[in-house]
């Protein structure tokens, strides 16, 4: 798709946005299950739920999705929705109809877009996660003695693990497959069977139980909580692992006012989902000016709709653009040197806060790219089966333009993760990233 903008208003030329909403489908038979209360719901599940949810995603998708121009040009919603349609009516069971509607989203490859039901939710987890590192699937936590961080996995059930997940790419909704690999095991576990057969590099196979008992996870959680650690040579690490409450920001600002004048301030938001925007930390921090992101987000006219519902010419889509944001630095902002160790797990309002700490040349970005996914999703619940959606309504670029979702944030120094920080003591990649730190000093 291509994109003309034209001062505030921009149009994009598609065929995936029709002016009309239009739901068609054939009546079910009479024969087509109707399924009953169970253990899951006292509400039952029928037919004509099934319809009233995917006539409601199919009008919020052509509605408020913000980025149509990040699929590839042959995309074709209708196609697609009309394809799932027929499955999710045809599903034998509730669990099958969820899946449906989850590889449906996930085919808009929008980190910020997804399905949820509470009924596959509350399935047992794998006891453990894995994601590649070094090109190879590493376990990089465990929950039992079978399976230790820094194992490498090679085979589900004899079958090469990347083969074996390629259907859950499908129900997984992400962006890039950099970040899908990411949340691969956590969000696709819905296809695993409950026991399965493990085969790892070192020539070890276990057989896996997901219902069966777990211990304490390896290596242990970090506290949920803003952690300040004072260096021996003095660098402050400031560890944020999550801005989706005022606390965490408050924390960390506490933090950098206690430590102000120390030879650097790190922000290891390393897994850092997001959250809101921590604008008040920026203000304390940021010593010169910094640029937000711009925006796209979708614009809808009833009128004009109407005018092209007579039109067999592609529909226009319209789109508001606006930004970047341009703040100016307080007068008392701290000073001193600081940087950001980041990775792959930083997403969200992490990456708004980097991105402006890029922008205004506070310090480098140390570590990987960041997770590459943000837009303000638009929320749809239907409490009486515990399920819900969400769609991103807004696509955000760099302060000059270049696109981030899909992409990451770049780090301005690499420090990636290594296969062997997965069982070396302490914290290798953030000794690494201090040292580049100092290296890069002019």
């Amino acid at each position: 798709m291509k994109q003309t903008v034209l001062n505030a208003l921009h149009k994009v030329a598609t065929g995936l946005a029709p002016a009309v909403l239009t739901v068609a489908w054939a009546a079910p038979a009479l024969s087509q299950p109707q399924e009953t209360a169970t253990t899951d719901t006292e509400i039952p599940f029928t037919q004509a739920d099934r319809m009233m949810i995917a006539a409601q995603i199919n009008h919020v998708v052509k509605r408020y999705f913000a980025h149509w121009e990040g699929l590839p040009p042959d995309y074709d919603w209708d196609a697609r929705f009309a394809d799932y349609l027929k499955e999710a009516l045809a599903a034998p069971d509730r669990r099958s109809f969820s899946i449906a509607t989850m590889k449906l989203i996930a085919s808009l490859e929008n980190g910020h877009s997804s399905f949820s039901d509470e009924l596959l939710d509350d399935e047992p987890t794998l006891p453990f996660h894995a994601r590649p590192i070094e090109g190879k699937w590493m376990v990089t936590s465990s929950f039992i003695a079978e399976v230790s961080p820094g194992d490498v996995i090679t085979t589900v059930d004899g079958v090469p693990i990347d083969r074996w997940l390629e259907p859950s790419r499908a129900i997984v909704a992400q962006s890039d497959a950099r970040a899908k690999n990411r949340l691969l095991l956590l969000q696709g576990r819905a296809l695993w069977p409950q026991t399965f057969t493990l085969g790892l590099a070192s020539g070890k196979t276990l057989t896996i139980d997901r219902a069966a008992p777990r211990g304490e996870r390896r290596p242990a959680r970090k506290p949920f909580e803003v952690e300040t650690t004072v260096r021996p040579d003095g660098v402050v690490v400031i560890r944020i692992p999550s801005f989706d409450d005022m606390k965490f920001e408050a924390a960390a600002i506490a933090a950098v006012k206690t430590y102000a004048g120390a030879p650097l301030i790190l922000f290891d938001v390393r897994g850092n989902g997001g959250g809101t925007t921590p604008e008040t930390l920026l203000r304390v921090i940021m010593d010169r000016p910094y640029a937000g992101t711009i925006v796209n987000t979708p614009m809808t006219i009833a009128e004009q709709d109407a005018h092209a519902s007579f039109s067999s010419a592609a529909p226009i889509w319209q789109m508001i653009r606006y930004g970047p944001d341009r703040t100016q630095p307080a007068a008392d902002a701290i000073k001193g040197p600081m940087a950001v160790l980041m990775d792959g797990g930083c997403g969200s309002a992490c990456e708004d806060f980097v991105i402006r700490f890029q922008s205004g040349k506070r310090g480098p970005l140390i570590g990987e790219p960041t997770f590459g996914s943000t837009g303000q999703p638009y929320f749809v619940q239907w409490p009486q089966w515990k399920m819900s959606f969400r769609i991103s309504t807004k696509r955000e670029f760099l302060p000059d333009g270049r696109p981030f979702e899909g992409v990451g944030v770049a780090p301005d120094i690499a420090v990636p993760q290594r296969v062997a920080d997965l069982t070396a003591s302490g914290d290798p990649q953030l000794d690494r990233a201090i040292a580049a730190w100092r290296a890069a000093k002019p």
